[in-house]
């Protein structure tokens, strides 16, 4: 993703998840979820199907 966003910029920011808290690097164009925020947009299905 960091190479992506280097030769394109205009496509920042770019959104990854992580086990951490939400960070934000502006200087990389980088947008970081937590695991459980990704997991509530994906929706009820997806939690379902991932399992206790």
């Amino acid at each position: 993703m960091h190479l992506l966003l280097s030769e394109h910029p205009e496509c920042a920011p770019g959104f990854g998840v992580s086990a951490g808290p939400c960070a934000e690097l502006p200087e990389q164009g980088l947008v970081f979820l937590p695991l459980y925020s990704a997991a509530a947009v994906a929706g009820p299905a997806a939690s379902a199907a991932a399992g206790p």
